[in-house]
């Protein structure tokens, strides 16, 4: 039983792997998005999200990247993230929305921008 368990996994994540929709946690892709986005590098952003080699709605240490630019109060950011389909309804994974982060961190240009974008 545990034999047909284990193969069944290798399987599965052959297959992704193969189709290429295996993405390891924490890949060096998300992390250099992080990077990005902290230090407003819009080619780097926009090569990441064009290529597809970022899930933009996953979460990258619990939080959603869109949720990092407005943590590190980037309203510029966060609308090119928008534009390339980043969902502001996401909460991480505590459960607070991208509004409590901006409160919580100051982040006041982030938050007037995301109540534009909502509006």
């Amino acid at each position: 039983m545990l034999k047909a368990v284990i193969s069944s996994i290798f399987v599965i994540i052959q297959i992704n792997y193969s189709f290429g929709n295996y993405k390891p946690a924490n890949s060096s892709e998300e992390f250099k998005l992080m990077l990005a986005i902290k230090n407003n590098d819009f080619g780097t952003i926009e090569n990441l999200l064009s290529n597809n080699l970022v899930s933009l709605n996953g979460h990258y240490e619990g939080k959603t990247f869109v949720i990092w630019a407005a943590i590190y109060d980037k309203p510029e950011v966060i609308n090119m993230l928008v534009s390339f389909g980043a969902d502001l309804s996401k909460k991480c994974n505590l459960g607070y929305t991208i509004e409590e982060h901006c409160m919580a961190n100051k982040s006041m240009k982030a938050l007037a921008e995301i109540i534009v974008l909502t509006s």
